[in-house]
């Protein structure tokens, strides 16, 4: 807590966005390193660090002399860090939970191959209906492959489409829980089904669901020494590298290779440039002449459900008409992030530091509920570590996140059914 609080009044009194990005830099690298070797864990706030140095510090870097130089630049940076010390400084907040009786599953190994045997069949349901089109956005491009489909997904292929979010999750969960070398060859099966058309589609968020989430459950529940977590660190940086040929190749696009200025923009090219800190200029840029929205784009999610057909003047979310408030020529299927305070933003100005401070601290109660399930290791605690991938991908779109994991939960809840059943019999 001591030292977010220093960093707030550092932010208060400087005003070079370069040395603000290396102190704001330097104070998550230490946190993220100290907290894990503390608690040998992973946790919460650590993840929402890593996704802040990953996308949020990486783009400050790589674009300091226009924001030195642009209108309302500083104040930008100034307000996202803002924003990242009063999440840690509501996540420091101590909190006390109870512990609850919990049903433990008792499925014999028989039981084990029947449930993995079904979820064979889902994850084969999902490949058959999503492999073709992951194929063809490998041959053509992301955004061709986006546009030539633009308007045929409807709610339920949107739920099908999560499967692998959350079906490989619960399949490794089961695999630590109930170890069984006969089910071996249901996990891989599940895992090609599930992640080859990911891979070939050329988005890389999901892959945090089908990949590093099973990872993050393997290290916590076989509490790995601290000695292994240099193999994390390879892990980390080998599907960093993989995440980065992806950005740079799924839209089909040839990148001329550019040579960088400094040792610090060359490590920053290493992160993940979406925009949102530019976006968050034009969000300033936007309250300088326009009211706040008090709720209006925050609400989406809350609505996004409704066909435009039954609802034909449905807002649009944020991601989508603001980018064309400031631009032209984007295709029909192009969205912008606008990272996890842009919506918060735009409908209460700066009270909205003090309502990311308040999901910090509700995000601490949840950590500490889970950290609670970790011995028994009940079904529920799949959802727990569902919220990993989660505030990974909120940092860049919170709404996106939230959307997706309505999905995925759905899909969780019908996997549970499943697996509850056979545990009564």
């Amino acid at each position: 807590m001591i030292l977010f609080i220093s960093l707030f009044v550092f932010i208060l009194l400087c005003d070079d966005v370069l040395t603000l990005s290396y102190v704001m830099s330097i104070s998550l690298i230490s946190q993220l390193v100290t907290s894990i070797i503390k608690s040998r864990r992973i946790s919460y706030i650590a993840i929402c660090n890593l996704s802040f140095l990953y996308i949020v510090c990486s783009e400050i870097f790589l674009t300091n002399n226009f924001l030195s130089s642009t209108t309302n630049g500083l104040l930008t940076v100034k307000y996202i860090f803002y924003t990242i010390v009063f999440l840690n400084l509501g996540f420091s907040i101590p909190v006390s939970t109870s512990s609850k009786k919990r049903l433990n599953l008792n499925l014999t190994n028989r039981k084990i191959r029947n449930i993995f045997k079904i979820f064979v069949l889902i994850s084969l349901l999902y490949f058959i209906l999503y492999f073709p089109k992951a194929l063809e956005s490998f041959k053509v491009g992301r955004l061709s492959a986006m546009e030539e489909t633009y308007g045929q997904t409807n709610l339920l292929l949107t739920i099908v489409g999560n499967i692998p979010n959350c079906l490989v999750l619960i399949t490794v969960y089961l695999y630590l829980k109930f170890p069984n070398a006969e089910i071996k060859k249901y996990l891989v099966l599940i895992f090609l089904l599930c992640v080859t058309p990911q891979i070939l589609w050329g988005t890389r968020y999901p892959l945090l669901f089908s990949i590093v989430a099973p990872f993050i459950l393997f290290i916590n529940v076989k509490k790995l020494p601290l000695k292994y977590y240099s193999y994390i660190i390879i892990l980390v940086i080998v599907m960093g590298g993989g995440v980065n040929y992806l950005k740079n190749n799924r839209d089909n696009i040839i990148r001329e290779n550019t040579v960088n200025v400094n040792v610090v923009e060359k490590v920053a090219a290493f992160g993940s440039n979406e925009g949102v800190v530019n976006g968050t200029v034009h969000i300033f840029n936007y309250l300088d002449h326009s009211t706040l929205l008090y709720g209006e784009a925050s609400a989406f999610p809350l609505y996004f459900w409704i066909p435009r057909e039954i609802w034909e003047n449905k807002p649009y979310q944020l991601s989508y008409w603001f980018v064309r408030t400031y631009g032209d020529g984007f295709s029909v299927v192009h969205s912008a992030a606008y990272g996890f305070w842009g919506e918060l933003l735009i409908d209460f100005g700066y009270f909205s530091i003090f309502l990311i401070f308040i999901f910090g601290y509700v995000l601490k109660v949840i950590y500490s509920k889970f950290l609670l399930l970790l011995y028994d290791k009940p079904l529920k605690i799949i959802l727990y570590f569902l919220i990993y991938p989660f505030l990974f991908i909120a940092v860049r779109s919170p709404q996106t996140a939230i959307i997706s994991m309505s999905s995925i939960y759905i899909i969780y809840y019908l996997c549970s059914l499943i697996i509850l059943k056979y545990n009564k019999n």
